[in-house]
């Protein structure tokens, strides 16, 4: 084509008509071929599990970017007493405007440059021999420090402004939006599969302190934690008396012991952790344990007096630091075998591990990492759990945890070092119903059904899943700090 000759552009509506658009074959075709008179849009409004919405009213509402407050009525209505502003180009020029334009080119003509005090051919164009002299400039010349400029310069911008300046901007063209966020399409709250664990008891050989537990589930394979987690306290009135100075009393949403966890993607790598915690005192972790593990409940006649001033240092620490907390020992549970041996056995079961075998043969995989792990159908099972490790040093951190977890799936020696704590932990793990009754979010609101709010209740544990199961825009959760003190109060 030669560069001088036009090109006619291309008719796109002709394009498009001879040429159709190929419609590949997938599970939205059948949509594509429907024509667009023939989809009716119903809207449905989103059933809330709770009693009370979490939403609050007309709270954050405002700071959305699809939040629009310049309607054309707040318009009128903000602009109601302003002074109307003319400016030259807004008039509208009038028959007269030629005659003057006429005069004043007369008057520059009649003018000479000599004539004007300043010599200039712009001075002509002014009558200044009979012009009034400009206003002075008061203290013009006067030192004025900034910051009283700048607070006069603040007093004059305050004065006579409308309160609204900015919304009196006319809102943006509704076809050319700068940021605008549609609606969210059929939001849906995800539930992984739900496993209920139930807290029954918990008792050591010997009782001179409170002694508080938490739950959370680890990925060993992923190496991160995968929920939030449970705190519940299993003392006895005589124990919580110990701290009564310190703790208020406990609001029913605090008392739970009983959880439901959700895991997305159950696997043979999800081990169920249990860290103890105990009342901060004088002393390392292995002298503040060391009674634990010497001192045994058959005995406690010929120790009467060594309990009898263990359990005075305890009250004496409870007073004074009982807002405190320690690290005292942890265990954990490998999910996965207890799912798959609960489903083979009859009933409920109990497991129970002897010291010498902790960490190899009672702990190893009895199922294939091919097998598919399914929550949602085997047999309720009761665990006992007699065996907890030493916390050693200041804190178990996640990478010491990581590989004991490993350890626990595989004969080592390295969970043979460490020294166990006898105790007896009692829990129930089973599959989570449907619809349970005195069920709580993690934002504690109440399920429905709830019919008695004076009921022991279930605490729903947050799950952290992955990224590909992110739904946004689908349910309003409180900031942690909003509900973290609830929890915390638990544990204290």
């Amino acid at each position: 084509v030669p560069l001088t000759e036009p090109v006619d552009p291309v008719d796109m509506e002709d394009y498009l008509f001879t040429h159709p658009l190929a419609v590949d074959s997938g599970p939205l075709r059948d949509l594509l071929e429907f024509p667009s008179d023939d989809i009716e849009v119903i809207y449905s409004p989103r059933e809330c599990r709770t009693l009370v919405s979490s939403v609050p009213e007309e709270r954050y509402h405002k700071l959305g970017t699809g939040f629009n407050p310049n309607t054309l009525d707040k318009q009128k209505e903000r602009q109601k007493g302003l002074p109307k502003q003319i400016f030259e180009s807004d008039e509208a020029p009038d028959g007269n405007s030629y005659q003057d334009e006429q005069v004043d080119d007369l008057k520059r003509r009649s003018m000479s440059i000599d004539d004007t005090p300043r010599g200039s051919w712009a001075c002509s164009i002014f009558d200044l021999k009979n012009s009034l002299p400009d206003a002075l400039l008061p203290n013009l010349l006067d030192r004025t420090p900034n910051e009283e400029i700048d607070h006069q310069n603040d007093e004059q911008r305050k004065s006579n402004r409308h309160k609204e300046l900015f919304a009196l901007h006319p809102a943006p063209d509704e076809d050319e939006p700068i940021e605008r966020l549609g609606i969210p399409e059929v939001p849906k709250e995800h539930f992984g599969q739900r496993l209920l664990v139930k807290c029954l008891s918990l008792k050591f050989e010997i009782e001179i302190e409170p002694i508080f537990a938490s739950l959370a589930l680890y990925d060993v394979k992923e190496k991160k934690k995968i929920s939030e987690n449970f705190y519940f306290d299993l003392n006895s009135e005589q124990m919580k008396g110990m701290l009564r100075p310190h703790v208020p009393p406990a609001a029913i949403t605090t008392l739970a012991r009983s959880a439901i966890f959700s895991i997305t993607y159950p696997s043979q790598d999800v081990f169920l952790v249990i860290k103890l915690e105990k009342v901060l005192q004088q002393g390392d972790i292995g002298e503040c344990a060391e009674p634990y593990m010497i001192l045994k409940e058959v005995d406690t006649a010929k120790n009467k007096e060594k309990l009898e001033k263990l359990k005075s240092q305890s009250e004496q620490f409870c007073q004074r630091l009982g807002k405190y907390r320690m690290p005292f020992a942890w265990t954990a549970i490998h999910l996965m075998n207890i799912v798959s041996s609960a489903g083979k056995r009859k009933g409920s079961w109990s497991e129970r591990r002897n010291s010498s075998i902790v960490g190899r043969r009672s702990l190893e995989r009895t199922t294939s990492g091919d097998e598919t792990c399914n929550l949602t159908n085997f047999r309720p099972a009761t665990l006992t759990v007699t065996n907890f490790f030493k916390q050693e040093g200041d804190r178990l951190s996640d990478e010491d945890l990581y590989k004991f977890l490993a350890d626990m799936r595989r004969p080592s020696s390295v969970l043979r070092r460490l020294r166990p704590i006898t105790a007896q932990l009692k829990i129930d793990i089973s599959p989570a119903p449907e619809n349970p009754h005195y069920c709580l979010t993690p934002e504690l609101l109440q399920v429905k059904l709830y019919p008695d709010s004076r009921v022991r209740p279930t605490r729903e544990i947050l799950e952290f899943p992955a990224k590909d199961v992110y739904v946004p825009n689908t349910t309003y959760s409180l900031l942690e700090g909003d509900y973290r003190s609830a929890k915390n109060s638990n544990a204290q």
